[in-house]
């Protein structure tokens, strides 16, 4: 199954987004701010981590006007579709729940190995002039 997540009032991550993989589903991102970008320009939760282009089908909103949103999506394969939701299923939900009991990794640790990731390849140091 696959759920239309829009980008919303932001040009980032509106909270459908999350609960749509949340609940397993391929969302399908119509993305209004950015509409002529690739899924490796386009600003990623868990960019690091997670391989979007597996998990998410990305509509400019130019040919959803021209092609339409069903024919668009009846293109997909099943075997595409298949693979993505086994993707989403092992891959990125354990990035957007939380495990309250901590036994194993989560949408915390997600974002720990995120700011990690960042603080040793992006961010200049701080106690350096």
């Amino acid at each position: 199954m696959s759920s239309v997540a829009p980008t919303g009032d932001s040009d980032g991550f509106t909270q459908r987004f999350y609960y749509i993989l949340a609940a397993g589903c391929i969302p399908v991102r119509v993305d209004t701010y950015y509409p002529d970008l690739s899924f490796g320009r386009v600003a990623w939760p868990s960019k690091q981590t997670i391989q979007w282009h597996r998990a998410v089908v990305l509509l400019p909103p130019e040919k959803l006007r021209t092609v339409g949103l069903l024919p668009m999506l009846a293109n997909i394969s099943d075997t595409q579709i298949e693979k993505m939701r086994e993707y989403i299923s092992r891959v990125v939900r354990p990035h957007v729940l939380f495990d309250y009991r901590g036994r194993q990794p989560d949408a915390f640790s997600a974002f720990l190995d995120e700011l990690l990731f960042l603080a040793k390849e992006r961010l200049p140091p701080l106690d350096k002039k």
